[in-house]
């Protein structure tokens, strides 16, 4: 591996004269993961591991150079105090899909443990637009060609995951669809600038309602509104963002929805949008972007090429060990 550049809190890693690591490891990544989940699973239906330790600790023996990117990785998360990684190729181009899915699902899960992607029961989702979501717009970022607004993944959780990676299977050819992230920690300090801005953290930081869209609830704590009650900002996860579904579960609540609670979020949502410090990177195909969900805001931009396709992966910090 070779060098690492820092930009506001986001790390770039190169893999450099390692680039070829998947031909070396690719039998044995493979093999490790049939031995876990059974040899006909294909890379769309691996699902949440039962024992994520005993997977990565399988995985670091077979697949030394792939668990080097990954302490590197974690280095950068954990030792640099970076929000977000980016790799700008991985090594995976000249493997087939369903070998990237595989590949990118080995790298998350010796980075954390792996989560499925909710509702569905499977860990590697998709990123592709739907052909109805063309004309409609469709229903979630993940399917449209729409911008999708500052936010963090996985809110409606007890715990939304630390990190979620997007990896580049095929880079929008129009030239949109940017990834934007703002560092959670440089929005902080300036909301701190100002007693206003005080005022809005403290306020933020006292258990809010949101909506909770009709799918997760399942694996949410709703009430008869369909919200779920969480602070906005904390030490850890520092923030929980996703201004629509606050709004909403604020019109639901009208007890909580006070003029300094709505002036708080405002406040929220102009730095996101106008605040300075913002990085954005064009995802290359075979490029991939980790984020610490718990630190970072992410967006797009809006593009037209349907053929863009992306795969997304959660991913905890790894448990402790059992005693």
């Amino acid at each position: 591996m070779t060098a690492t550049t820092t930009v506001t809190g986001i790390a770039r890693v190169d893999v450099g004269d390692q680039i070829g690591w998947w031909a070396e490891e690719h039998d044995a990544i493979v093999a490790h993961l049939a031995d876990q989940f059974g040899a006909a699973t294909p890379g769309t239906a691996l699902p949440e591991p039962r024992e994520p330790a005993v997977l990565r600790e399988g995985l670091r023996r077979v697949a030394p150079k792939l668990a080097a990117l990954t302490d590197r990785v974690r280095a950068e998360f954990d030792e640099h105090g970076a929000c977000a990684v980016e790799v700008p190729a991985l090594g995976l181009a000249a493997a087939d899909i369903d070998e990237r899915r595989k590949a990118t699902f080995a790298l998350a899960s010796l980075i954390g443990d792996v989560m499925a992607n909710h509702p569905m029961d499977f860990a590697v989702w998709d990123v592709k637009t739907r052909d109805a979501d063309l004309a409609s717009g469709g229903p979630s970022h993940s399917t449209t060609t729409r911008a999708a607004h500052y936010h963090t993944d996985a809110g409606y959780l007890p715990h939304p995951p630390r990190f979620f990676l997007l990896y580049a299977a095929r880079a929008a050819g129009c030239g949109g669809g940017l990834s934007l992230i703002r560092d959670g920690r440089v929005l902080r300090d300036q909301l701190a600038q100002s007693e206003q801005g005080r005022r809005a953290m403290r306020l933020l930081s006292h258990e809010l309602p949101r909506r909770v869209p009709q799918q997760f609830h399942s694996v949410s704590q709703v009430d008869e509104h369909g919200c779920a009650f969480a602070p906005v900002y904390t030490e850890r996860p520092s923030w929980r963002w996703a201004r629509r579904n606050i709004r909403i579960g604020l019109e639901n609540h009208p007890d909580h929805a006070t003029p300094e609670v709505w002036e708080a979020v405002e406040m929220v949502k102009e730095l996101l949008e106008h605040g300075d410090d913002e990085f954005s990177t064009a995802l290359p195909t075979d490029g991939v972007l980790i984020v610490d969900n718990h630190l970072a805001f992410h967006a797009r931009t809006v593009f037209t090429d349907a053929e863009r396709h992306l795969f997304r992966i959660r991913f905890h910090d790894p448990a402790p060990a059992s005693p």
